[in-house]
C-alpha cells in the first residue's frame, strides 16, 4: 500500500448501546438505544488490512461506543482475540474508550489480558459533569468514579477525555485541580460543538477556547502536575519543528 493511503488508527464499534444518555452526545437517542454489536467477520476484516498494509509502527485500534463496555465479556473477547497477534508482534496497540460506569476488577482483568489501553471520558468534577446522566435522569458521576477508582486499585493506567462545554470552560482552574488529583497518566481536551444530534446547544467561543488555553499554559508553567495531551502534543510539535523534522504544512 502506499503512503499516502496507508492508516495509523482505526475506529471500530462493537456495539452501538450506551447506557448513558449524554445531553451534548452527537449520535441520535435511536443509536445509542439500539443493540447493534459488530459481528466477529468485521474484526477479521480489519484485521487482514492491517495486515497488508504492512506499515512499520504500530496501528492505534480504539474500541469506541456507544458504550464498549456495554458489550459482553465474551463478545468483546472474541472481537479482541481476533487482533491478539497483530498485538503480540506490536503491530496493533488497543485502546478503548469508556464512560467507566461499568468497570470493575473483572473488566480491568480482561484490560490486562488483551493489553488495552484505558481511556475515561470524564468531564471534571461531580457538578461538571451534569450532562452526563443515565437514560433515567440519574447522575452518572459517583459510578465513573467507582470506574476509576477500580482502574487504580488494578493498577490499569488510564487516560481521560473531557469535553469542555459552554458552562464549564468559564472555569478552567476548576477543571484543572480535579484532573491534577485524578491519577490520570493524561488529559485532553476537547471543546463542545454543535453537531449531530445536539447541534441546537451552544458550543464554546473562539475567544473563550483561547482564554482556556491561556490559563493551562500559563497554570504549566507555574510548576503544575498536570499531564495534558495537547500540551503535549504542542511541545513534541515544536521540539520537531526546531529540529527540521516536522512538515510545516502539516496538523498539530
Amino acid at each position: 500500500m502506499s503512503l499516502d493511503r496507508a492508516f495509523q488508527s482505526v475506529i471500530m464499534q462493537p456495539t452501538t448501546l450506551c447506557n448513558l444518555d449524554c445531553s451534548y452526545c452527537y449520535l441520535s437517542p435511536d443509536d445509542r438505544k439500539a443493540r447493534r454489536e459488530m459481528p466477529p467477520v468485521v474484526a477479521r476484516a480489519v484485521a487482514r488490512s492491517i495486515e497488508e498494509q504492512g506499515t512499520s509502527g504500530p496501528i492505534d485500534l480504539v474500541w469506541h461506543g456507544g458504550e464498549p463496555l456495554a458489550l459482553r465479556h465474551d463478545r468483546f473477547a472474541e472481537l479482541c482475540e481476533v487482533f491478539e497477534p497483530l498485538t503480540r508482534s506490536g503491530a496493533v496497540r488497543q485502546f478503548v474508550q469508556t464512560n467507566a460506569t461499568l468497570i470493575d476488577d473483572t473488566w480491568c482483568e480482561f484490560f490486562k489480558r488483551h493489553r488495552i489501553h484505558v481511556g475515561v471520558s470524564l468531564d471534571g468534577p461531580e457538578d461538571a459533569n451534569v450532562d452526563r446522566v443515565d437514560w433515567s435522569g440519574r447522575e452518572a458521576f459517583s459510578r465513573a468514579m467507582r470506574g476509576v477508582n477500580a482502574l487504580k486499585r488494578n493498577a490499569v493506567p488510564f487516560s481521560v477525555i473531557c469535553v469542555v462545554t459552554a458552562e464549564t470552560v468559564r472555569h478552567p482552574d476548576r477543571l484543572f485541580e480535579f484532573f491534577e488529583s485524578l491519577g490520570a497518566e493524561s488529559v485532553g481536551f476537547n471543546f463542545e460543538e454543535a453537531e449531530g444530534a445536539n447541534d441546537s446547544r451552544d458550543g464554546v467561543s473562539p475567544a473563550e477556547a483561547r482564554r482556556f488555553w491561556h490559563a493551562l499554559f500559563a497554570r504549566l508553567n507555574n510548576g503544575s502536575t498536570l499531564r495534558s495531551r495537547d500540551a503535549g502534543r504542542l511541545f513534541t510539535y515544536l521540539s520537531e519543528a526546531r529540529a527540521g523534522r516536522t512538515d510545516p504544512q502539516a496538523d498539530v
